[in-house]
């Protein structure tokens, strides 16, 4: 490749052919039989302290760290006054965010979505609005009433969008 525009372009022929590869399949069956693996191995021998993160810059770190810690219940895999990266109880996930520093930027809430699959979606809402959640979207079937999908999203103090996903049997 002789720049980065061409390797985007690489990788867009790529993904256009995965998602072509795709249309059609209706069953687990037929998505066992039809996806490619990938020609490369993944590559990362992850470390013993984290695995992966995502990393985002806030305007009001304290009120970040404070909805993390003591309204959800996150626990801290690192922290000084310029950088926190919280973690769930089995230490699987890690989100991270930073104070804005003079001169940057902070993250547009939009620029990313946090979503997690919960057991029972109903339940949890309710311990969230009691802990003083307030829900932009509450809890109900995606895409139409006969979904089994459930989902529901509240923001963080900064405005990231953290969407509840469930499956309710019916």
């Amino acid at each position: 490749m002789n720049s980065h525009e061409d390797f985007i372009k690489y990788c867009q022929g790529l993904g256009e052919s995965r998602v072509k590869s795709i249309s059609g399949i209706n069953s687990p069956e037929e998505w066992a039989e039809k996806w490619l693996n990938s020609v490369h191995e993944f590559p990362f021998d992850f470390a013993e302290c984290w695995n992966m993160t995502v990393e985002y810059v806030v305007d009001n770190f304290e009120a970040e760290l404070g909805f993390y810690i003591d309204i959800l219940g996150f626990s801290i895999n690192a922290l000084d006054s310029a950088y926190a990266m919280v973690t769930g109880p089995n230490d699987d996930f890690h989100v991270s965010f930073v104070p804005r520093a003079p001169g940057m930027s902070s993250t547009p809430p939009e620029a990313l979505k946090i979503e997690f699959m919960v057991k029972n979606i109903m339940t949890l809402v309710k311990e969230l609005k009691a802990r003083g959640i307030e829900f932009e979207s509450e809890p109900g079937p995606y895409g139409g009433s006969d979904s089994s999908f459930y989902t529901g999203v509240y923001r963080t103090p900064h405005g990231i969008r953290i969407s509840l996903w469930s499956i309710i049997e019916k």
